[in-house]
């Protein structure tokens, strides 16, 4: 089982942490991902309880109220160099990280299972009120 305590998602302590369902993908630029969220640890500004703009596009806000732990994602690809994928222009949902059917592009899809490394984006879908699932970026290496 993983351990939550050593499983950080930036602002987020990823509840998926022990559980043995949770996919993940992976990108050959990881290491600038985890930086990236690594450097925003301990942030609220993906609080459920604050507005954010989706960056790359002024557009896409999120307001007071929603989980954004999509928009973490999508906000720690954008600034570490890498165009995030997105769904008619809004960040990939949880559960579309957590698809082995659903294909992104440039991504891996590493499975369950697999052990963790830092930089790799993970999620699982999950039928919450006002969310699809839960989705974070890995910092430390995590084993079974």
């Amino acid at each position: 089982m993983y351990k939550l305590n050593k499983l950080v998602s930036g602002a987020l302590l990823l509840a998926l942490a022990g559980c043995s369902k949770s996919a993940h993908y992976q990108m050959n630029k990881s290491n600038a991902i985890a930086e990236e969220a690594k450097s925003n640890e301990g942030s609220t500004a993906w609080a459920t309880d604050t507005k954010a703009t989706q960056r790359g596009n002024k557009d896409k806000v999120y307001h007071i109220g929603k989980p954004k732990c999509n928009l973490f994602v999508h906000d720690m690809l954008y600034d570490a160099g890498i165009t995030p994928p997105t769904q008619g222009g809004w960040a990939l949902q949880a559960k579309n990280w957590a698809s082995s059917i659903y294909s992104i592009p440039n991504w891996e899809h590493k499975g369950t299972g697999v052990p963790w490394e830092p930089g790799d984006v993970i999620a699982e879908k999950r039928d919450y009120i006002d969310a699809t699932g839960h989705c974070g970026i890995v910092l430390l290496a995590v084993r079974k």
